[in-house]
């Protein structure tokens, strides 16, 4: 009995891969957004105590400014992974729907065409 490999089914696990990958970016930028009151908590309390003049006011300067980037750097690349998914799917998706034509329309052909009449020789 022969095996045959039909791309469909392999693309359609890729799409579910892309759909985990869709599913996890997305709890990503949710649990971004639910900590941005405790950046900005934080961020009110390190520019009050530079106001107040605390001893260690360069380093609250300095760990402000490297965790503001730090944010705005995992903001810019979830937002370019969203992206970079989005596009895979849209294409994994049109790719899927053509190959599935040509599979079924190469596998209706090769079923539906007459064989022609092979003699069988006994060994």
């Amino acid at each position: 009995m022969a095996y045959s490999i039909n791309p469909y089914h392999i693309q359609k696990s890729y799409l579910y891969q892309l759909y985990i990958s869709d599913v996890m970016c997305q709890a990503l930028e949710s649990e971004i957004v639910a900590h941005e009151p405790l950046m900005e908590a934080v961020t009110n309390m390190a520019h009050h105590m530079v106001a107040k003049k605390h001893p260690a006011e360069h380093d609250i300067e300095s760990k402000l400014s490297s965790l503001m980037s730090d944010l705005q750097q995992l903001k810019e690349l979830t937002a370019e992974r969203k992206l970079k998914l989005t596009d895979a799917v849209e294409s994994q998706t049109v790719c899927c729907y053509f190959s599935t034509k040509f599979f079924t329309r190469h596998a209706v052909s090769i079923t539906s065409s007459p064989i022609k009449d092979i003699p069988v020789t006994p060994k």
